[in-house]
C-alpha cells in the first residue's frame, strides 16, 4: 500500500492508457491518481484565499493610509509598510471592513471617507457621518468593494481616509476588514 500525498501543482497532461491484456503495477495505477490529487489540490489552493485584517489608528488625519495587521489567513497575505495588504495571487478580492470611529472635529453633520484601492486605482468609497457635534460620539462607517489585483508584485489593498477637517481615531477593537480571493485575474 502506498501513500499519496498531494501537491500544489496542476499535474498536465495526465496519461494513462492500459491495454486490454497488457501488465501493470502499481506505479500505473499511482502515477495517474498522483496526478488527479495534485490538481485537486491545486483547484482547492486557488479558491480557499481569504483573511481577516484588524484595522487600527488614532489620530489619523486626511489622505492616510489606515494601518493594518494580519490576522488569521490562509493563502500566504503579508502586509507591506504596516498599510498595504499583499494578496498571494492576481484575481478579484472581495473586501468588506467596518470600523467605529471619533472625529475631533466638532462639525454637525460630520463625513468621513474611506476609499478602498489597490494603491493606483480607486475601486470604491464607504461613508460614515454623525449627526453631532460632540467630538467624542462614536460613528460606524462600513464599506465593500471588489479590487482586481492584476499583478502582485505592484498592486496591494489599502484602505485611505478623506477627513475633511481634524482627525479620526478608531474604537479598539472596532475596525476589521474581511478579504476574500472570488475570481482568478483574467487579462
Amino acid at each position: 500500500m502506498a501513500d499519496i500525498t498531494d501537491i500544489n501543482e496542476f499535474t498536465d497532461p495526465i496519461t494513462h492508457a492500459i491495454i486490454d491484456g497488457t501488465s501493470i503495477d502499481a506505479s500505473d495505477v499511482i502515477t495517474p491518481i498522483q496526478g488527479l490529487a495534485n490538481r485537486t489540490k491545486w483547484l482547492s489552493d486557488q479558491i480557499h484565499i481569504a483573511a481577516s485584517v484588524p484595522i487600527t489608528g488614532t489620530s489619523i488625519g486626511d489622505a492616510t493610509e489606515l494601518p493594518l495587521t494580519l490576522g488569521a489567513h490562509t493563502g500566504g497575505f503579508t502586509i507591506d509598510s504596516s498599510t498595504k495588504l499583499v494578496v498571494p495571487k492576481t484575481g478579484f478580492y472581495l473586501v468588506t471592513f467596518l470600523m467605529i470611529v471619533t472625529a475631533t472635529a466638532t462639525a454637525s453633520p460630520m463625513q468621513i471617507d474611506i476609499t478602498l484601492s489597490d494603491g493606483i486605482t480607486d475601486y470604491s468609497v464607504a461613508m460614515g457621518k454623525r449627526f453631532s457635534a460632540t467630538a467624542s460620539d462614536a460613528f460606524p462607517i462600513t464599506g465593500s468593494g471588489l479590487c482586481n489585483i492584476s499583478d502582485v508584485a505592484t498592486r496591494r489593498i489599502v484602505l485611505k481616509t478623506v477627513v475633511p477637517t481634524g482627525t479620526i481615531s478608531l474604537v479598539a477593537g472596532s475596525g476589521r476588514a474581511s478579504v476574500v480571493r472570488v475570481a482568478a485575474f483574467i487579462p
